[in-house]
């Protein structure tokens, strides 16, 4: 098929490439742009985690005390860290 007839059976006009991105430059520019955020989260979430493994159950604790607040939240998480803290672990 030439571009005249893929552009006919399309409907779009010459050089359409998709309804928010102009050019293919543009999507490629966008999926890296997504791709380094996505990156940037995977990042944090093993910094977090790394945080969180250094802390005791003592420290976090109080971590989730400064965070929610005295006694507010996390209910599950603060019955299992009072309970290692109970088997000396």
């Amino acid at each position: 098929m030439t571009e005249t007839t893929t552009t006919l059976l399309s409907n779009k006009p010459p050089g359409y490439f998709s309804r928010r991105h102009k050019t293919r430059e543009a999507l490629d520019d966008y999926k890296a742009e997504k791709a380094a955020i996505q990156q940037d989260k995977i990042d944090d979430v093993e910094i977090r985690r790394k945080e969180r493994a250094a802390r005791t159950p003592a420290q976090q604790i109080a971590q989730l005390d400064s965070i929610l607040g005295k006694d507010k939240g996390a209910k599950k998480e603060r019955w299992r860290l009072l309970l290692q803290i109970a088997k000396g672990n």
